[in-house]
């Protein structure tokens, strides 16, 4: 079946990445510290004047607070899906380097991954349960498409014919 894959299932004090090598304390700091830093991204995103160079820097700053998907939340997972959009309405009309498109993809790539992997968890429980799952892990599946297709618009804006 192609749609089957290995997944690892940890103890019950141990989570991590694909190898549960890390105590669930451990984690919960590591989470905590990464939705303080994407909350600051945030708050310097409010704060400065959206020109050329200041959405670069945000850019720059939330890939790289965006680096290790499973030590974000689901609450920063949506501000990061926010903060994206917002980006890209700030940079309309600016021209956005093809590598601060790319870093601004990878950080919505590590929402994603982050919801994917919590998707997966909740089938794996529901079928274990012999239930459906429910509709509500559409709602950050539309926030990510959203994201996508602003990200998509500002990117196609700056192409030629045939590019």
């Amino acid at each position: 079946d192609t749609y089957c894959s290995a997944i690892c299932v940890c103890e019950t004090a141990y989570y991590g990445s694909e190898w549960c090598e890390m105590s669930s304390e451990d984690s919960n700091t590591k989470k905590a510290l990464r939705s303080q830093v994407i909350n600051n991204v945030n708050h310097l995103i409010s704060q400065e004047y959206p020109d050329r160079e200041s959405v670069n820097g945000w850019i720059s700053s939330l890939a790289d607070a965006t680096q290790v998907s499973h030590e974000l939340t689901d609450s920063s997972s949506a501000s990061l899906l926010n903060m994206t959009k917002t980006i890209v309405t700030s940079a309309n009309g600016m021209l956005i380097s093809h590598s601060a498109a790319f870093n601004l993809l990878s950080a919505v790539n590590s929402a994603t991954e982050h919801m994917s992997r919590k998707v997966t968890s909740r089938r794996r429980l529901v079928d274990e349960k012999d239930r459906k799952l429910t509709d509500s892990a559409s709602a950050p599946v539309n926030d990510v498409l959203s994201s996508l297709q602003s990200l998509a618009s500002a990117i196609s804006a700056d192409m030629l014919p045939g590019q």
